[in-house]
């Protein structure tokens, strides 16, 4: 998929943040709608670009820290190492026993996650 200047343009923006943009972000740097901006980013999300993460109804982009080796030959902020994955230990009836959870036993919504 090539891509146009004005979506290599997006791209250097979202890539030139510290932090992740919305579609809201790069419309008003650009001076175009929402849509417009939010139609270069999927583009860039197809081409493996940008890194999409929803939290509730928002989308945040974020350049995408994994890139195939053939299209960066240049070191990358990369662990060497893979992340240390926590096994689980079956209880003693053979199901599997999770960790305990960090949080108090009260259900609360905000504990969660939402709102009930």
């Amino acid at each position: 998929m090539k891509l146009t200047e004005k979506t290599l343009r997006v791209l250097n923006y979202v890539s030139s943040r510290k932090s992740p943009v919305q579609a809201k972000h790069v419309a008003q740097h650009f001076s175009i709608s929402q849509s417009t901006a939010a139609v270069f980013l999927k583009k860039l999300y197809d081409a493996k670009k940008l890194y999409r993460r929803r939290i509730a109804n928002q989308i945040y982009w974020s350049p995408n820290p994994i890139i195939e080796e053939k299209d960066s030959k240049a070191d990358l902020a990369v662990p060497s190492k893979p992340a240390s994955v926590q096994k689980v230990k079956p209880t003693a009836d053979g199901r599997p026993g999770w960790p305990p959870s960090p949080f108090k036993s009260t259900s609360y919504p905000h504990i969660r996650g939402y709102d009930d």
